[in-house]
């Protein structure tokens, strides 16, 4: 997962002259932080704008990217000019055209910030608008669609109340979008400053208004997917937080919120999951493990990230870095699930499957259902104990099945010793170590873990 990557003055030409069969992307971010998109990138179609080419043409897509700047980029000829999913948390959308399109932003069940711009102080009509302009022959009103995480809508800050004036970033029927009217605006980026040593990267006011309602919890999200929806705003925000704890002290009355919605989360499985990933980042892979053998999986979105970080640890110890049979199995199921309610495991297990797996852009959440969202088989069912074992461990699965056969595999992907049939499992003659547990009952595989101790 990249971090604080710049993307700029680059010239991307397509030739589409129809719809084509397979989908094209000018700029395609996924599961980048702080990425800064920016100083003329344009992306265009040299033969003209394409009807219902939609998502088949895509200027910049950003997925799952949180934290990014993306300013005065030209789109041109586009189906959509720019797309967003998941949490994608834009801190300055800036001065940005959108030229001939058929939707100039498709929003994918994304959270980009509960405000574009900002008034400030509040109800007086000052404050900040990022200039952004819709100019289209064929689409002019569809400027910003989509649906959102949360169903509160975006406070966008504007310099207009007309409607067909370019600057205005939507019809005025979209509920999506609430444009306020700055009276006395100014046009400035809201590009954090991410390499000042030991200050704040936004402003008190810019994080209460991101943040401030996921802290609080007053954040509403969609009804199907409430549960994952709520904790991947959380996790992204805890991470933000983490990253820069100087967003915790910024002497403002909101800080007590701040600190305890994080110090809530210090022993959460959001944190351990974080401490995992900056294990890896630091090569400390005995730590990851470590850390990985007493992780309790709460729901499907953990689950994913343990059993994929699992692998990747196996993965790491092959010293021809193969990947075994049962960690493919599972790498597979989960790259094929979807990142808007899977979480960002799942680009993890295509990146390490080398797939490029695109998540359905739904033209509506509430009209048809994420696609791929749920399991064929769920690798949290099988419960091993005692877990560390040192003489014999007891496995079953949680539903009621029986296990037909339960195989050990090593960190190298060696199956080491097989077990039939149900029961008590003497593991006495296995050599102490990391052990991945595959049990396979009425044709479908469950998975486990084990830490074998000698006394």
């Amino acid at each position: 997962m990249l971090d604080r990557v710049i993307i700029e003055n680059n010239h991307i030409h397509f030739h589409l002259g129809a719809v084509p069969s397979e989908n094209y992307r000018g700029i395609w971010s996924q599961v980048c932080k702080n990425i800064k998109i920016q100083n003329v990138n344009e992306v265009t179609n040299q033969s003209g704008l394409v009807s219902n080419i939609t998502n088949s043409l895509i200027g910049i897509r950003m997925d799952m990217s949180y934290g990014s700047c993306i300013e005065e980029n030209t789109l041109e000829n586009l189906g959509y000019g720019m797309s967003f999913s998941g949490n994608s948390l834009v801190y300055s959308l800036f001065q940005n055209q959108f030229i001939n399109y058929n939707e100039g932003i498709r929003l994918v069940v994304a959270d980009i910030g509960a405000k574009q711009g900002y008034e400030f102080p509040v109800n007086s009509g000052t404050g900040n608008f990022l200039n952004n302009t819709w100019t289209s022959t064929a689409n002019d009103l569809n400027r910003i669609e989509g649906d959102l995480m949360y169903s509160t809508g975006i406070d966008w800050y504007t310099n207009t109340s007309n409607s067909v004036d370019d600057e205005y970033p939507s019809s005025v029927l979209n509920p999506l979008i609430k444009a306020f009217e700055l009276t006395s605006p100014t046009s400035n980026s809201q590009c954090p400053d991410f390499e000042e040593i030991d200050v704040p990267p936004i402003t008190a006011r810019i994080r209460n208004d991101l943040f401030g309602g996921i802290v609080n919890d007053t954040a509403r999200y969609e009804e199907t997917y409430y549960n994952q929806f709520r904790y991947l705003a959380r996790q992204a925000v805890y991470q933000t937080l983490k990253e820069f704890p100087e967003l915790l002290e910024m002497d403002d009355e909101a800080d007590d919120d701040f600190q305890e919605f994080y110090q809530s989360l210090n022993s959460s499985n959001i944190n351990k999951i974080d401490s995992v990933e900056t294990l890896f980042s630091e090569n400390k892979l005995d730590e990851a493990a470590a850390l990985l053998s007493n992780f309790e999986d709460t729901n499907d979105i953990e689950s994913n990230y343990k059993y994929v970080y699992l692998a990747y640890l196996n993965y790491i110890a092959n010293g021809d870095s193969v990947l075994s049979p049962s960690d493919s199995s599972i790498l597979l199921e989960i790259a094929n699930l979807n990142s808007l309610t899977d979480g960002k495991a799942v680009f993890v297990a295509r990146n390490m499957l080398n797939l490029e797996i695109e998540d359905e852009l739904s033209s509506s959440l509430r009209m048809q259902q994420i696609k791929n969202s749920s399991k064929k088989e769920e690798p949290s069912k099988l419960k091993v104990f005692p877990n560390p074992a040192s003489v014999s461990v007891h496995v079953e699965i949680s539903n009621g099945v029986i296990p037909e056969r339960t195989d050990f595999y090593d960190l190298a992907g060696r199956v080491c010793f097989t077990h039939f049939g149900p029961g008590d499992i003497n593991v006495s003659k296995l050599q102490a170590g990391f052990y991945l547990l595959k049990a396979e009952a009425n044709g479908m595989s469950y998975f486990g873990n084990l830490i074998l101790k000698r006394l």
